[in-house]
Parts: C-alpha cells; sequence; structure tokens
C-alpha cells in the first residue's frame, strides 16, 4: 500500500515561507489563527437540527446568529445569537405562535450593510400544511427581535420553477421586449406548482 502524497501548491509554499521569514512568535500565532475552532452544540437540545442558516453582522463581526429547524416542537425554529463571537450563545424556539407565527422549516437570514438582519422561513397553518405565503421579518437588534415586515404570497397566474427577467412595461413602453440600459427589467420570482 503506497503512503498518501502531499500535494505542495504554490500558495502552500508562499505562506510557509512567510511565515519562516516572519519568525517563529509570529509564525505560531498565524497557524493558531488557521487552526479549526472547536464545535459547539449551541442548541443544548436533544434531537437534530437542520438546514441551518448563520450569519455575521458586518457592523459587529461579534454578532452571529443561527437559525435551524427543530425535530420538535412540530412549530418552531431554533435561533441562537452570540455577541462575543461565538463564546456564548442565547438559544430560543421562536416561530412557536409568537410574532413569527407558526414556522415550519427552511430559515433563511441575511444581515444587510448597515446591520439589519433579515429572516425568511416556510410557516404551516394549524392542520400541518404548508400556505403559499413566505413571510420576511427584519431585526434591528442583532437577532433579538424581529418583526414580520412583509408576506410573499405565490402568484395567482400559472408559475415556473425559476426566476425570470420581465421586461418593465411602465419604464419601457418602446423597448419592445429588449433588456438593455435603456429597457429597464425587474426580476419577477415565481413559485413551482
Amino acid at each position: 500500500m503506497r503512503a498518501p502524497r502531499l500535494l505542495v501548491t504554490p500558495s502552500t509554499l508562499a505562506l510557509v515561507a512567510a511565515l519562516a521569514m516572519a519568525g517563529p512568535a509570529v509564525a505560531a500565532t498565524r497557524l493558531r489563527l488557521l487552526s479549526t475552532p472547536p464545535n459547539v452544540d449551541v442548541s443544548q437540545r436533544a434531537g437534530n437540527e437542520s438546514e441551518t442558516a448563520v450569519a455575521v453582522n458586518p457592523t459587529n463581526p461579534q454578532n452571529v446568529v443561527i437559525f435551524s429547524n427543530v425535530d420538535h416542537p412540530k412549530f418552531g425554529m431554533l435561533e441562537a445569537v452570540s455577541f462575543d463571537g461565538g463564546s456564548t450563545w442565547a438559544a430560543s424556539i421562536v416561530g412557536d405562535g409568537d410574532s413569527l407565527g407558526l414556522a415550519c422549516c427552511d430559515p433563511s437570514i441575511s444581515f444587510d450593510q448597515d446591520g439589519n438582519l433579515f429572516l425568511t422561513y416556510l410557516l404551516l397553518d394549524q392542520n400541518g400544511n404548508v400556505p403559499p405565503e413566505v413571510p420576511v421579518a427584519l431585526s434591528s437588534d442583532g437577532g433579538i427581535t424581529f418583526s414580520v415586515i412583509a408576506t410573499l404570497k405565490k402568484p395567482a397566474s400559472p408559475a415556473t420553477s425559476a426566476v425570470r427577467p420581465e421586461v418593465d412595461a411602465a419604464a419601457s413602453a418602446s423597448c419592445s421586449h429588449t433588456v438593455s440600459a435603456k429597457c429597464p427589467t425587474k426580476l419577477v420570482p415565481s413559485w413551482s406548482s
């Protein structure tokens, strides 16, 4: 049996050379930064979480937020918030009949450049069905509180399964379906039936 071969790339060689020239103390510090941090069970719950979303606040990189599905209870999602880069976490179940409604699953989160955190997810009705709408929630305090600011509803017309560009007829009446700087377009989200 052959021993595994070590693949050395030019970038790896450059990193090793730079660390060697920087001196042992600097090299040790840099190597610690490249090490893998330990896994942390943020939820401290029995069972699994799935479809996890993670976002880091660009205005405060120590503010990290996690959302995921949970196995139990039937309604809700796990939310965990850290303001110390992940050293400590405040975790709770949200969307269990609170201001976010009865959340099912599929959380997606993203901070904008101003530190506002946006959340989308799927709902469940009392019968366990997913209605044809997606709430959009906003947090302006790093993920501590959320308010639903919009609900995206499935269009009444037949839908395709992709986002498609569409000519904005009101803004470009003379464009005759041409997409260009003179003929503005908009992206139209569509739903699969």
